[in-house]
């Protein structure tokens, strides 16, 4: 039996003359799922470097092993840095006593100089050396700082949560500064796809972005940043998302972002071409005049974005009906 398709049944309005179907609008809006490719990253990586030199004397950890920040990774053998803060410490330790002399020695020449017994070229004498030893102390307080910094280097740790993914180094390795020790990929994670330009101010309206995995698992998404660039071939846009849910997928998964677009679109078989021109026929209400809407940005065989009131009326058939009329009806 073949389906009924009278106006009655389908909701549609027809033409006196029996050739235009139409519909409303709120029938007819579609609002497609949208799909791109993307994958699961690292939100950091880092290859972890010595800052100073010397012998790695052990590494604590080894790859695939899972780390904290703060974790030290390596050490260096210390003698050489223990040395040289020893010697900063004794050094600061000299100055400061050198120091409290000449202020000693200011004092009881101010004494003196009030009961006229100096001179007061011999009490501003005193005072220079006060002066000369106090900026001496001051250098030995940022050689001991240096030293230190350099004793706390001896220690190779790790930047931030993550993963030893490459050792780089062994026992009895000499390194200097800046040569690599390890590489730290983050625990933490997000997911990175590729988004057509004009898709990107849609999609920042969406409710729900999932990534779906290639093995059908889906996993709720955030928007974190929107880069200001295009990609200089494809024209789209790199966009970062953050997982909403404590099991995201592993590091590498390959999957797709779904999403349903917010914005109505009308199906491409409702179109027509008047003068070369895509369109839709429209009548605001049942009982106006059909008239022809350009949609300049349709392009062929695809839905075409669209905003009508909801009771707009939409032809669905019989377009051709409509053009010949409007000739006929300007000649």
């Amino acid at each position: 039996m073949q389906p009924d398709t009278s106006a009655s049944r389908t909701g549609a309005s027809v033409d006196s003359n029996k050739t235009v179907i139409w519909r409303p609008f709120t029938e007819l809006a579609q609002y497609p799922q949208r799909r791109a490719t993307a994958r699961v990253v690292a939100l950091d990586e880092a290859t972890v470097a010595a800052q100073v030199s010397g012998q790695i004397k052990q590494v604590f950890v080894r790859e695939g092993d899972a780390v904290k920040s703060g974790q030290p990774i390596a050490q260096l053998n210390d003698p050489p840095l223990r040395l040289a803060r020893e010697r900063a410490q004794a050094t600061l330790a000299a100055a400061n006593a050198k120091m409290g002399q000449a202020q000693r020695q200011l004092t009881q020449q101010q004494g003196l100089r009030a009961r006229g017994f100096v001179s007061e070229e011999a009490e501003a004498a005193a005072r220079d050396t006060l002066e000369v030893t106090r900026r001496e102390r001051d250098a030995q307080r940022a050689a001991l700082a240096e030293a230190s910094w350099y004793w706390e280097q001896r220690i190779i740790i790790s930047p931030f949560d993550g993963i030893m993914t490459e050792r780089l180094v062994s026992v009895g390795d000499w390194v200097t500064p800046g040569q690599a020790v390890a590489v730290i990929t983050a625990t933490a994670r997000e997911v990175h796809a590729f988004i057509a330009h004009e898709d990107i101010a849609a999609l920042q309206q969406v409710a729900e972005i999932i990534f779906e995995t290639l093995g059908g698992h889906q996993h709720p998404l955030s928007i974190a940043a929107v880069s200001p660039r295009r990609d200089d071939r494809a024209q789209d846009v790199r966009i970062r998302l953050t997982f909403t849910t404590d099991t995201p997928p592993p590091i590498g998964t390959a999957g797709v972002l779904v999403w349903r677009d917010p914005r109505p679109h009308l199906s491409a078989s409702t179109l027509a071409t008047v003068r070369g021109i895509p369109g839709t026929w429209i009548k605001d209400n049942a009982a106006t005049t059909p008239r022809f809407v350009p949609l300049p940005q349709a392009a062929s065989g695809r839905d075409v974005v669209v905003s009508f009131p909801p009771d707009t009326m939409i032809a669905i058939r019989g377009q051709g009906t409509l053009a010949w009329q409007a000739i006929r009806e300007t000649q």
